[in-house]
C-alpha cells in the first residue's frame, strides 16, 4: 500500500516539474497578394479560427497595416465565440502609436483564454483604411488553425458580429502569448517516473524471496 502511494506522488511530482513548451506569435503570421478595399466602406470582417487540442491565451489584438507606414483611423477589434460571444475587444489607435508586429498594429489587452477545439471569430471595423481581401494568408500559429468559412463580414457601421461568410477577409488578428503542449521530454519524464516505479517494485519483490 505504501509503495503504491510512493509511485502515485513520484508521478505526480514528475508531472508538476516536466517541461511545457508555450507557442507565442501571430494567429495569422503573413498576408500577401490579394486587393485593397476602398477606405470608406462600414463594414465588419472577421478572421475565422479553429483553436487546437490545448487551449490558447491571447494578449494583444492587431489591425493590418498594409504599408507598415501607420493607420489612417482607430479601429476597433473583437474576438467572438463562434455564436456570437463577446470574448473581448480593443481599439487600435491611428498612426503609428501602436506596436507592429508582422504586418499588423498590435494593442495589448487583459489575457484571454480561448477554450480548446472550439471556433472564434476575431473581427473588426475596417471604415478608414483599406481592407484586404482574397490573398494568401501565411501560416497559422501551431496552436490554432483555418476553419470553413476562413472568415466572414456585415456590413454596417461601428463594431457588430460578423455572422455572414465571405471570401477571404484578414484585417484583424490576434497575438498568442502561451499555449500549453507538452514537450517530447515531458513525456520522456513522465515515462522514466513509471519505469522507475516498476523497477523498484521488482527489487522489492526479489529481496522479498
Amino acid at each position: 500500500m505504501r509503495f503504491s502511494i510512493f509511485c502515485v506522488v513520484l508521478t505526480v511530482i514528475c508531472g508538476v516539474f516536466a517541461p511545457v513548451s508555450g507557442s507565442a506569435g501571430l494567429v495569422i503570421q503573413s498576408f500577401s497578394g490579394g486587393s485593397n478595399g476602398v477606405t470608406n466602406i462600414h463594414q465588419t470582417t472577421s478572421l475565422n479560427i479553429l483553436v487546437g487540442s490545448n487551449d490558447v491565451v491571447i494578449s494583444k489584438l492587431g489591425f493590418y497595416d498594409h504599408n507598415a507606414d501607420g493607420l489612417l483611423a482607430s479601429h476597433e477589434v473583437a474576438i467572438w465565440t463562434w455564436t456570437g460571444g463577446l470574448v473581448t475587444s480593443a481599439t487600435v489607435p491611428a498612426g503609428t502609436v501602436a506596436e507592429l508586429i508582422g504586418q499588423w498594429r498590435m494593442v495589448d489587452i487583459t489575457p484571454v483564454t480561448l477554450n480548446a477545439n472550439q471556433k472564434y471569430r476575431i473581427g473588426t471595423q475596417v471604415f478608414g483604411d483599406r481592407y484586404i481581401f482574397n490573398g494568401f494568408v501565411g501560416p497559422f500559429d501551431p496552436a490554432v488553425g483555418p476553419v470553413a468559412p476562413r472568415s466572414g463580414y456585415i456590413n454596417g457601421p461601428g463594431l457588430n458580429f460578423p455572422a455572414s461568410d465571405a471570401s477571404g477577409r484578414y484585417n484583424a488578428n490576434a497575438f498568442i502569448s502561451t499555449s500549453s503542449v507538452p514537450e517530447p521530454s515531458s513525456i520522456l519524464l513522465l515515462g522514466l517516473c513509471a519505469l522507475g516505479c516498476v523497477a523498484i517494485r521488482r527489487q522489492r519483490k526479489g529481496a522479498l524471496r
